[in-house]
Formats: C-alpha cells, sequence, structure tokens
C-alpha cells in the first residue's frame, strides 16, 4: 500500500502504531488522559492477541472508538474543528456559491 509523502508508515506492533498516533494529537488535554491510557491499554492487548482473531476485531472496533473520540480520524478533525477550517452555517453557504460560481464559469468557457 502507498502511503502519501506525509504519511510515515509505522512498522511493528499495534501499542507503538497508537503511541505514535496519539503523540501527534497536539490538541489534546490532561482531562483526556483516561482515554488515551485506555487507547494504549487496548493497542497492548491487540499485540498479546495476535492469534487469537476474535479478539483482535473485538478489541479493534474498541481502539477505533476510542481514538475517534480523541479526533484521530479525518471526519472526528474536521467536526472538531481541530484543522482550523471554517465550519458552520455560513461556511457552508459560502462552499456552495463558491461551487456555483465555478459551475457558471464552466458553462460560460464550454464550447458551443
Amino acid at each position: 500500500m502507498a502511503f502519501p509523502s506525509n504519511v510515515r508508515r509505522i512498522r511493528g506492533d499495534m501499542e507503538a502504531s497508537v503511541d505514535a498516533a496519539i503523540a501527534q494529537m497536539s490538541w489534546l488535554k490532561p482531562s483526556d488522559y483516561a482515554m488515551v491510557t485506555l487507547a494504549l491499554k487496548y493497542a497492548q492487548q491487540m499485540d498479546a492477541a495476535v492469534d487469537d482473531s476474535r479478539a483482535v476485531g473485538y478489541l479493534g472496533q474498541q481502539l477505533h472508538a476510542v481514538l475517534r473520540s480523541l479526533g484521530g480520524s479525518p471526519q472526528e478533525r474536521k467536526a472538531l474543528n481541530i484543522e482550523g477550517e471554517a465550519n458552520g452555517k455560513l461556511s457552508e453557504l459560502r462552499a456552495a456559491r463558491a461551487a456555483r460560481v465555478r459551475g457558471a464559469k464552466d458553462l460560460d468557457s464550454a464550447p458551443s
């Protein structure tokens, strides 16, 4: 699998991968540390259960939910506005207007 150039592929255990992901979550606060600990615990248990696909599947779902709650997925970061993108109704209206303007320019430049 090819990763984008800004994504570093981590080989090895799940705990190291989760630890590296959490290290990049600069928005976490001390009140999030219990969830961070839970994520690391799930990762440790997944590493220990490599031969038990049912356990890995279950723990993977749990770990995914914890990481999402910490803003560890693109969708959650967007919802939490972690990356500083404009959001809200005004932003939606501006985006819709920009799309209409782009569509109108495409129609104007189309050969007839």
